[in-house]
């Protein structure tokens, strides 16, 4: 199978946590093989692995179906069949991309990782690492690309220090901070009852909680306050303390009750890692690259891709009125500023708006 073409699906495939159609996939490669042909000899198009075609050359029907069989690439059926990159795929782009992570690589490797501690950030996913390598990206780059002010992060960073604000909050410099956003993701069936949340194991501040549907998915119920006439869905801070006095763990209740009478009772085993960085959040969720596991720590009552690779949860009396989830997560520290959780609550759409004006 050919190297370039291999590494032209994978690449592709590797983007998404989630599943995502075939014919997607198909019609993105030959896509992107037709934009990356141009002004290129035939062989040069040939040896870059761009000979994609529907019908000749490397066809795209017999890559994707030999990608599938050697298990480089997961499926589900479903209305359709759907795609994901499987461990094998992962490892094997990784390999791809470094020549077998040769001494080459391994050395740019370590140079990033420094520059990536130099600045106090997070590591790079290992296989966005082997990718940069792979397409020949200078440190200096690399640097100027991810290290440089973006507004995006500028205003996550503005967006946090006005929740502290508004919940009367001073966390120090050198204090690390939890932020904890409850949520449920309803079943069909259930998407308009009423519902009612008791968070037990943690104390929130003292404003009045409610529950709203901030996100364009009405299937989600999100715990929030009101402060004065506004209201906040994004996230409560519940602890705030300095590296000796932070938690190496927590365990967390949610108690979500249906109009219908149904109920589900989310016990949360929670371990906390410090690495670089000061937030905890239970939207784990960066806004570049990263070697953190993506985690969603919403309340799910039916085992949905949704839920991603990054969930150890265990259903209890899955057929009763009362649904029992037990639930072991490690959430890892990151910088503030590479948060990415809040863009589709309405609500942080309303601040931005206000901000702006």
């Amino acid at each position: 199978m050919n190297k370039y073409a291999m590494i032209q699906v994978l690449e592709y495939v590797s983007h998404f946590n989630l599943f995502i159609p075939l014919d997607r996939v198909k019609k993105q490669i030959l896509d992107n093989a037709k934009y990356k042909r141009k002004g290129l000899t035939k062989e040069e198009i040939i040896e870059k692995g761009l000979n994609i075609y529907p019908k000749s050359g490397i066809q795209i029907d017999s890559l994707l179906d030999s990608l599938i069989k050697d298990n480089y690439i997961e499926t589900v059926e479903k209305e359709e069949i759907e795609v994901r990159l499987s461990p094998k795929g992962i490892n094997t782009l990784l390999d791809l991309y470094t020549d077998n992570l040769s001494d080459s690589f391994l050395a740019f490797q370590k140079e990033v990782n420094a520059l990536t501690q130099r600045k106090n950030e997070t590591d790079f996913d290992p296989v966005h690492v082997a990718g940069m390598y792979f397409y020949n990206r200078s440190i200096d780059k690399i640097e100027e690309t991810y290290f440089t002010d973006k507004s995006v992060q500028d205003e996550t960073q503005k967006y946090h220090e006005y929740m502290f604000e508004k919940y009367g909050l001073k966390p120090n410099t050198d204090d690390f901070l939890l932020h904890l956003t409850p949520k449920l993701f309803l079943p069909v069936e259930d998407m308009w009852e009423d519902v009612d949340l008791i968070i037990e194991g943690i104390e929130l501040p003292q404003f009045p909680m409610f529950l709203d549907r901030p996100y364009p998915n009405q299937r989600y119920i999100v715990a929030g306050t009101k402060i004065g006439k506004e209201k906040i869905t994004t996230g409560f801070y519940p602890i705030i303390a300095p590296k000796d006095k932070f938690p190496a763990n927590k365990d967390i209740r949610y108690h979500w009750k249906l109009g219908n009478g149904k109920e589900m009772i989310h016990d949360i085993h929670i371990e906390f890692e410090i690495d670089r960085g000061n937030l905890f959040s239970t939207e784990q969720s960066l806004s570049r690259s990263n070697c953190l596991p993506s985690i969603r720590l919403a309340t799910f009552v039916e085992d949905v891709p949704l839920i991603g690779k990054n969930r150890n949860i265990e259903y209890i009396n899955k057929e009763e009125r009362v649904l029992h989830i037990k639930e072991k997560v490690t959430l890892t520290s990151f910088p503030t500023r590479l948060h990415s959780c809040f863009f589709a609550d309405k609500n942080f759409e309303k601040w931005r708006e206000k901000r702006d004006r």
